[in-house]
């Protein structure tokens, strides 16, 4: 039988120290993950013999921190600061129509 334990921590924002809610916190190569409450807080479990964190969210720059043996792991994450050169966006009123919605398809 596996061996687990919990680890625990919190997400911010690198440049303001606040609590970031909804960061998803994914245990490397598995599908074993959580999403941060409201104040950035998460608690996982994971294998005894440790891992990798993987943090994401929309807007920062996805970081992966090895956790070994520790049960807490605090990090900050940093905005992501490209820039998308292009957007090009759809307006697909005449297939829309016959559904009754109005579709806006933008993609870049």
């Amino acid at each position: 039988m596996a061996q687990t334990r919990q680890v625990s921590g919190r997400v911010t924002d690198r440049s303001t120290g606040d609590g970031l809610p909804g960061v998803t916190v994914l245990l490397k190569g598995t599908s074993n993950g959580v999403s941060t409450n409201s104040d950035g807080s998460f608690t996982l479990t994971t294998p005894a013999d440790g891992g990798t964190l993987v943090f994401t969210s929309v807007g920062y720059v996805s970081t992966e921190q090895l956790i070994g043996s520790t049960n807490q792991v605090n990090i900050g994450l940093s905005a992501d600061t490209k820039q998308l050169s292009e957007v090009i966006c759809n307006w697909l009123w005449p297939a829309a129509r016959a559904s009754g919605y109005n579709w806006l398809y933008c993609y870049n």
